[in-house]
């Protein structure tokens, strides 16, 4: 999924689908447009651009089970350079 000309970048990241909006005024979007209410919604602290982050929930699992599933998820800054195309 190519991530140019979107208010926001995609990753695959261990298989799931993380979507990061890229600046302030598309988190709003991100959060509220694209989002599904499955989805699961991070917010990296620190006041970074593109501080909203979703984790996609196609397969639409309770809450408390994709954080349980989801929390294994290791990304590194640097991860954030590459977007998948």
């Amino acid at each position: 999924m190519a991530s140019k000309g979107r208010p926001y970048r995609t990753f695959v990241i261990e298989g799931f689908e993380v979507l990061v909006g890229r600046a302030d005024e598309d988190n709003d979007h991100l959060t509220f447009r694209i989002a599904e209410p499955w989805d699961l919604w991070l917010h990296v602290a620190g006041g970074t651009p593109g501080s909203h982050v979703v984790v996609r929930n196609p397969e639409k699992i309770a809450r408390l089970v994709a954080i349980e599933r989801y929390k294994t998820i290791r990304v590194k800054p640097a991860a954030f350079d590459t977007e998948v195309d």
